[in-house]
């Protein structure tokens, strides 16, 4: 058996619980000892002296720093202090500011003052950089900038180029569909189409289409309108009343006027091409086709080729898809017109930029221009074990 002593948590005076404990032990004596007893209660108390309770590490705080507070002023009072010097005075959290706040290690049983404290003065007073950080900064500041830029540039240029391809490749892919739909018409109505036009495949001379074209010019003695076209020349509004998209395929560039020699040469090659079946593109036909092609461009002159003449046989394969046209826009690209651009675009492409519009062309220079061409007007693509036999 055993004394069980229930013990409030409350603040109780040492004496009262020693008069308790001591009537309790009197009652008891069979079952423990008088001495033992004693010696127990004063054990107990021992370590508390005046209470038995719980103390928080806050309120052991706040009484060592009344304890340091009570100090100093015992100390300033007793001390003598000399003249003009201020007193001092101990500092405890709370009392300044937070500009003037100190680190009390004491107080700070979690570090977290130490750490505010020295941030904020970090955070104020950051430390200067030196002259070698500061270039070096600006000039990773200038290359990242430069970087973006570089990249933003190459990334609108490829989306502007992209998007132009796009443009001319809609072009071409509808041009060439207009060509498959007028072979259709050629092979119905071939007969009359070779009654009206009055040039011969066979000897490529353009002699008649050049007297039926010249007497039409209205804006100057070189340029035809579209106009006169269709309200003049009666071969070609029977062309049209067949169903051949010429007006859409030759005024291309929407300007409504055209070099009489462009239209002449647009009519020749669509006959040229469209008047037989297409052939299989082995080398041997495609040398037939350039010299065929350069016969045509002899016959428009005393046999003479010169860069006006590749002039305008650029431009009438710009309107056949035979090459890739231009995107003009509204007249001009890049501060050339149509008639400009197709001398200039030969210049680069016979390889010479000092060449004059009469300087003579020659089979060599020619083939310059004729092997980008694209004859898919009237030649069938040729794979490599076709080219092999």
């Amino acid at each position: 058996t055993g004394l069980m002593v229930v013990l409030s948590l409350q603040k109780i005076p040492s004496n009262s619980y020693s008069r308790m404990l001591s009537r309790c032990s009197h009652s008891s004596m069979h079952v423990m000892r008088p001495y033992y007893a004693s010696s127990y209660a004063s054990s107990l108390h021992l370590h508390q002296r005046a209470e038995f309770c719980i103390v928080t590490t806050k309120e052991r705080q706040a009484k060592f720093q009344q304890r340091q507070r009570e100090a100093q002023l015992q100390e300033m009072l007793h001390r003598p202090s000399k003249a003009g010097e201020p007193p001092l005075r101990a500092v405890y959290p709370g009392d300044l500011s937070d500009d003037e706040d100190e680190y009390i290690p004491e107080v700070d049983w979690d570090h977290t003052r130490f750490e505010s404290h020295y941030k904020r003065i970090w955070d104020e007073a950051p430390e200067p950089e030196l002259r070698r950080e500061k270039v070096y900064n600006f000039l990773l500041r200038n290359f990242f900038f430069l970087s973006c830029a570089v990249a933003f540039g190459c990334l609108s240029f490829g989306a502007f180029t992209w998007y132009k391809m796009r443009r001319q490749l809609k072009y071409v892919r509808s041009t060439q569909r207009n060509i498959r739909f007028m072979r259709k018409i050629y092979d119905k109505h071939l007969a009359e189409i070779a009654a009206l036009l009055p040039f011969d495949s066979h000897t490529m001379d353009v002699a008649g289409l050049k007297a039926m074209l010249l007497p039409l010019c209205d804006e100057d003695t070189t340029r035809i309108s579209l106009d006169a076209l269709m309200e003049k020349c009666e071969v070609w509004q029977r062309l049209c009343e067949l169903g051949l998209p010429l007006n859409q395929l030759v005024d291309y560039d929407k300007d409504n006027y055209m070099d009489v020699q462009d239209v002449t040469y647009f009519l020749a090659m669509m006959h040229y091409f469209l008047g037989q079946t297409r052939r299989k593109g082995t080398p041997s036909v495609r040398r037939q086709v350039r010299d065929d092609v350069y016969k045509m461009l002899q016959s428009y002159t005393d046999g003479k080729v010169t860069l006006t003449h590749m002039g305008s046989y650029a431009s009438a394969c710009f309107s056949l898809a035979i090459i890739s046209p231009p995107n003009l826009g509204h007249e001009k690209i890049g501060g050339q017109n149509l008639d400009e651009f197709k001398v200039n675009y030969c210049r680069y492409m016979l390889r010479d930029q000092t060449m004059q519009m009469d300087d003579e062309i020659s089979v060599r220079k020619f083939n310059f221009l004729y092997k980008i061409c694209d004859f898919s007007i009237g030649l069938t693509p040729e794979t490599r074990g076709q080219l092999a036999k």
